[in-house]
């Protein structure tokens, strides 16, 4: 790809928005900009540079998990539009791909209704965590369980999400569980590199492949951790939609395969629940569907404190 792409008029088919991007379909490409934003701590595309900057983090994350898919980072400028921008070039795949979560609401068929479904996502994290590299984090800057936490309550303050008590209760008392098991989970290499962002509108698949896109262009602080960070977010969208709860059989397979104890997982798919719950109340379209991801993480949350909280038998 040459290093500008002008485009001309007529050549985007179809457009389509996030919170933070505009995607432009091209007959052979998909090319994504970042809007001139800031939500601290996490991004800032203020101004062309940082935003050349996050889009060259993406693309140097994402290709090793879609080489296929992503193609350059490019200075691009769309027909009627004065100054081009950065933005990440993917190939556009065959008709019949799509995010596996627009697949999961249409209930299309093409995602499995069984734990087939389950199976095909462990071997996509299993493939993923295959390339990411291990990391220490006693000499590595991270943002710790806690603090996660409490930027994504902060975060849903901002937005006027209220939480209940049940999440109020596993925010404060679930990251000093986990300070117990973190020297474990480091030794055994379970603390990497991560995706970010894994839940399932950032996995295209058409029923036989299942394409990981879009990790987090955060700085790198954000995106290193406990695996399962990334394991609550590809399953908080599953909980949200009724195909998992929380004493589905399922899970056990979950459990074995990526050797994270449900008292640990759990809590992690309330984490990635409150993500999604804030980036859909940030829009005006999307709010009402925040809250039923709201409502999944109040009640996953109180099935964990009633398993595994201060108190259980």
């Amino acid at each position: 790809m040459p290093a500008r792409v002008d485009l001309c008029a007529g050549a985007v088919e179809r457009i389509e928005e996030t919170a933070t991007s505009r995607i432009l379909f091209t007959r052979r490409h998909v090319f994504k900009l970042r809007r001139p934003l800031r939500w601290p701590p996490y991004l800032d595309y203020s101004t062309p540079l940082r935003r050349w900057q996050a889009a060259n983090r993406e693309h140097e994350r994402s290709r090793r998990f879609a080489p296929e898919l992503y193609q350059a980072v490019v200075w691009l400028r769309p027909a009627g539009e004065e100054r081009a921008d950065a933005a990440v070039c993917m190939a556009r795949l065959p008709p019949g791909y799509d995010t596996l979560l627009r697949h999961l609401r249409r209930d299309d068929g093409v995602a499995p209704r069984d734990g087939r479904l389950l199976e095909a996502l462990l071997d996509l994290f299993e493939r993923l965590h295959a390339v990411t590299r291990v990391v220490d984090l006693g000499v590595t800057e991270h943002v710790d369980v806690a603090s996660r936490f409490s930027i994504v309550c902060a975060e849903s303050r901002g937005l006027g999400v209220g939480w209940g008590s049940a999440l109020r209760r596993l925010a404060r008392c679930f990251p000093t569980a986990y300070n117990g098991w973190a020297d474990a989970r480091s030794a055994s290499g379970l603390v990497r590199e991560l995706h970010g962002d894994l839940h399932t509108d950032n996995v295209l698949t058409d029923g036989r492949r299942y394409l990981p896109f879009d990790s987090s262009d955060f700085e790198e602080r954000f995106v290193v951790g406990d695996v399962a960070l990334d394991l609550g977010f590809l399953l908080a969208d599953l909980f949200a939609l009724g195909r998992l709860r929380a004493g589905d059989p399922h899970l056990d397979e979950v459990v074995r395969r990526t050797a994270t104890p449900l008292r640990l997982l759990l809590p992690m798919v309330v984490y990635g629940l409150l993500n999604r719950t804030n980036v859909l109340a940030s829009r005006t379209e999307t709010r009402e569907l925040g809250t039923v991801y709201l409502r999944s993480a109040e009640q996953l949350a109180a099935d964990w404190l009633q398993r595994y909280g201060p108190g259980a038998a």
